[in-house]
Parts: C-alpha cells; structure tokens; sequence
C-alpha cells in the first residue's frame, strides 16, 4: 500500500493525471472564405500530400487547409474523370465547399474531404485525440446531391460510418452511437468508391484520431447534373495528453525502485543458509 501511496504522490506532483480533458473544437469549417468562387487549388485523386483548399489571397478562415479527393466513374469506358466545376463557392458569408460534375453518361461520382490533425485547433494538433461521450460531428448540407458518411482516420486505417445521410447532421458520441467499416482511399489511378453493400460494419473506439471528415457518392446519375455542397463542418474532440518524459522517469525509477525492495524482501524471508 505505501508503494501505491507513493507512485500516485509522484504522478500527482509531476502533473500526471487520470481525469479527462474537456472537449475541444478540432475543426470548425463554415462561414465567409471567399469573395468570389474559387476553384480547388489541386483535384488529381485523393492526396494526403496535396490540399484541395490552402489558405491564401483570395480564400481564408477557420479550419481552411483540407485534402482529399473526387472522381467520377464512367459507364460506358469505365474511367475515372476529374470533375467539372469544384471549389470553394462564394454563397455570401455562408460559403461552401462544392463539387459539380456536367451532365453527361456518369453512372456514379465519390469523393473526400478531410481534415488533418495537423491541422486541429485549439490545441488539439499536439495531443492525443480521441473520442468521448461528449465528442461529436457535424455536417451542414447546402446543395443536395449526394449521401454522405463520416470519415475518421485512426492510426493508419480510414473508418467509414454506418451511418449515411443526405441532409444536415449531428454524430454524437461516435464510439457509440454507429459503428463503422474500414476504408482504403488510395491515390489515382486506382482510388476507388467504398462499397457499403461488401463492408462490415462493426463498433470501435477511437484513440489515435489522425482525421476527420466526410465521404460522399451519387449513384446512377446518367445523364444529370452532379451538384453537391457543404457549408459547414466541424469536429468536437477529447484531447488525451500523453505523459511527459519526468512522468515516464518517475515510473521508471518506481519500478527500479520496487524490484530492489521486494529482492530485500524475499532475501530477509528467506536468508541463505551456511
């Protein structure tokens, strides 16, 4: 017991505790970024590497920097085109994040759009993420067009939600409130739509949150317009703060510490014999 009285004295006094952080906005995206329609900056596939929106002259704001991707599939050559008409459109203060496509023999159109955590506010970018009751996200639809699920990197694995809508929508406590199916969104030319038909869907906590977002796709589109936007979206998070390096000293000269007296221990229990 006084072993365990004293590594919780150590842990406490160098700052080290058990209690959760409140929740933070990671990424708030909506509002006024541009004053007039800007096209996406790059749109070859979805990238890591390459934003489709960086801040700039012409488009600032909160959460500005995301990646990602969209395609559309061909029926007749079955190709992957890029799209028509994407970026940024100027919708007075109340701007959104559009993807259009003309019309012509698309059977069907996907894509991304993600927030990294490099890129998290609020402090969130340099801790640990994860999710908690509380934690949640949000996406505001402007111009329907298209069913859209949340996205959610963990580690190095993408989760798609089970959940999929085609208006505006709140996730609270994502761990809990939908389960999810692993994703590969991969660079062209062989980035491909997610299949929800051939997906398991299963629970699963989240603890390494690397990023968020959506995915969207429109299916048998032959011959009309693909309009789709979004004006807003944002991420509440748990920061989860690792334990500093005086922490991690602290627990290893506990253990040092613990092994030499239960060797002292068993050596005064069980003395050597002449």
């Amino acid at each position: 017991m006084k072993k365990q009285i004293l590594l919780v004295s150590i842990l406490t006094t160098l700052g080290f505790s058990r209690a959760s952080a409140n929740d933070v906005t990671a990424v708030n995206w909506g509002g006024n970024y541009v004053g007039s329609t800007q096209t996406f900056s790059d749109l070859t596939g979805f990238s890591t590497t390459i934003p489709l929106m960086n801040t700039g002259a012409s488009y600032s704001g909160t959460s500005p920097t995301f990646y990602g991707g969209g395609h559309t599939e061909n029926c007749t050559f079955n190709y992957f085109t890029l799209p028509y008409d994407t970026g940024i459109t100027d919708e007075g203060g109340n701007d959104a994040i559009t993807f259009s496509w003309p019309g012509n023999s698309t059977t069907s159109a996907f894509g991304e759009v993600l927030w990294q955590k490099a890129d998290f506010l609020n402090g969130a970018s340099a801790t640990g993420v994860a999710f908690d009751p509380n934690s949640s996200l949000s996406y505001s639809l402007a111009l329907a067009g298209a069913v859209a699920r949340f996205i959610v990197q963990d580690g190095s694995t993408y989760y798609v939600s089970n959940l999929n809508f085609g208006s505006s929508t709140t996730l609270t406590d994502p761990d809990n409130s939908t389960t999810w199916a692993t994703y590969l969104p991969t660079e062209p030319p062989s980035s491909l739509p997610f299949d929800a038909s051939g997906a398991t869907f299963s629970p699963h906590t989240f603890t390494d949150i690397q990023a968020v977002g959506y995915y969207f796709d429109s299916e048998n589109n032959f011959n009309t317009t693909y309009d789709y936007g979004v004006n807003g979206f944002s991420a509440q998070v748990q920061p989860t703060p690792e334990p500093s390096p005086f922490v991690l000293l602290a627990l290893s000269l506990f253990v040092v510490a613990n092994s030499r007296m239960v060797g002292r221990s068993r050596a005064q229990a069980f003395p050597a014999r002449g």
